[in-house]
């Protein structure tokens, strides 16, 4: 039950505009919005991206919008009119480039710091991917190996630890990263929260398997794991597939596709580039079922709780998977470890009116086991209360962060001054 709250003002600054027709974190910064201005707290968002025609209209939602510039004194300016008592970063990025500005005009305010995922170990998973020539699936816990500590303590881990350790609290989605961000950096369990997705999926599609047809994937793709998955699916995966079912057609949607992704556009094989999906929960319930063959990334995939949510099984990786549902035996379609494991669990689904049924029945216990609710709102707004309240303490026994926020440690600090003075001159 959350408890009542005093009206607080929050800022946000994100590395983009929310996004939340194209990306699973537009949906999720989104949902903190709403959170916190359902509870009457003055909501502001500021980015120094540029809009796109999918940027979401934050002012709809009574949220205070301004664009900035990075290297700009005009953002402290900004920053002492509002004085906010919360100041999120979406991502790592974000901190780095504003949080020194932050500390300095407001040394008070509780800085906290959302990941969506984990930059630094997706980035580590597609170094080891781009080292592998054996073309296998790999497993979420390969990177973790002692061969691969190079990789995974790569430049943007080391940043991105470095912005978890400065901001107060650090939110996480996946509790694979939570965990491994408590064991690696032995954070407490007053600095991370782990927040699953704030919505209230319930499987609502009433189409039957003889109503649904073909097989899809969706996904931004600027993303890389996106683009990594359309490009297994189409040079690994289809033509077997499609050899066994010759009247099924592949559907991949997904905004922002290069001109080497559209051009895989091959009627004749039955694969079909939609471009954007606009509303993809409909293209999900029509849909017999979800490809989605992961081999890199970090975070939750939103696409596979979509799919969950309209009763759509989906044949997804271990990564894929990861941060979803712990049981893999329990996953509403299969998660493959080869090639031809996948390419079979397609045909089968397609195929086989019993066994899509029995997949099918179980997206509503994986939804659950995931951990996604409207309840999680009420934990973002009491833990932020809380942490708010005992900030002083929180900092005291912050040995580390203290460290970093000694001048010797803050080289974007200084990088931004250089980078202002150049300028002027």
């Amino acid at each position: 039950m959350l408890k009542q709250t005093i009206s607080k003002t929050v800022l946000f600054i994100g590395q983009v505009w929310p996004e939340p027709n194209t990306t699973a974190a537009g949906q999720n910064i989104l949902s903190y919005v709403k959170a916190l201005k359902q509870h009457q707290w003055n909501v502001h968002f500021w980015s120094a991206a540029e809009k796109t025609h999918h940027s979401f209209d934050l002012t709809s939602v009574d949220t205070k919008v301004l664009p900035i510039q990075i290297n700009d004194h005009a953002f402290d300016e900004s920053l002492k009119a509002l004085m906010p008592d919360i100041v999120i970063f979406d991502r790592f990025i974000s901190e780095e480039q504003f949080g020194w500005r932050v500390g300095d005009v407001c040394p008070d305010c509780l800085k906290i710091i959302n990941l969506e995922d984990l930059h630094g170990l997706r980035e580590a998973r597609l170094l080891a991917f781009k080292k592998d020539i054996s073309n296998r699936i790999p497993a979420a816990t390969d990177i973790f190996a002692a061969e691969n500590h190079e990789l995974l303590f790569n430049d943007k881990t080391l940043r991105e630890f470095a912005s978890i350790i400065r901001s107060d609290v650090c939110i996480t989605l996946s509790g694979i990263e939570y965990d491994w961000l408590q064991s690696t950096l032995n954070l407490t369990h007053e600095h991370l929260l782990h927040l699953p997705f704030i919505r209230d999926d319930k499987v609502e599609s009433n189409l039957a398997f003889a109503q649904r047809k073909d097989i899809v994937f969706i996904g931004n793709m600027l993303h890389k794991p996106n683009q990594l998955a359309v490009k297994f699916i189409v040079e690994h995966l289809w033509a077997s597939i499609r050899k066994c079912l010759p009247e099924c057609s592949l559907h991949i949607y997904g905004e922002y596709a290069a001109a080497g992704y559209k051009q895989m556009h091959n009627p004749t094989k039955g694969i079909f580039m939609r471009g954007f999906a606009g509303d993809h929960k409909p293209v999900l319930a029509s849909a017999k079922l979800l490809l989605a063959p992961i081999q890199v990334g970090a975070g939750v995939k939103g696409k596979l709780l979509d799919a969950m949510s309209v009763g759509t099984p989906s044949i997804t990786t271990d990564i894929g998977a990861e941060g979803i549902l712990s049981e893999r035996d329990q996953w509403p379609g299969k998660v493959c470890s080869t090639a031809e494991t996948m390419i079979k669990a397609c045909v089968a689904l397609t195929q086989s009116k019993t066994a899509w049924e029995s997949a099918s029945g179980k997206c509503a216990s994986a939804l659950e086991a995931s951990g996604i609710s409207m309840k999680n709102a009420d934990r973002l707004v009491n833990k932020i209360e809380a942490c708010y309240a005992a900030l002083p303490e929180l900092r005291r026994k912050n040995t580390i962060q203290n460290v970093l926020m000694h001048q010797s440690a803050q080289a974007s600090r200084y990088l931004s001054k250089w980078i202002m003075l150049k300028n002027n001159l």
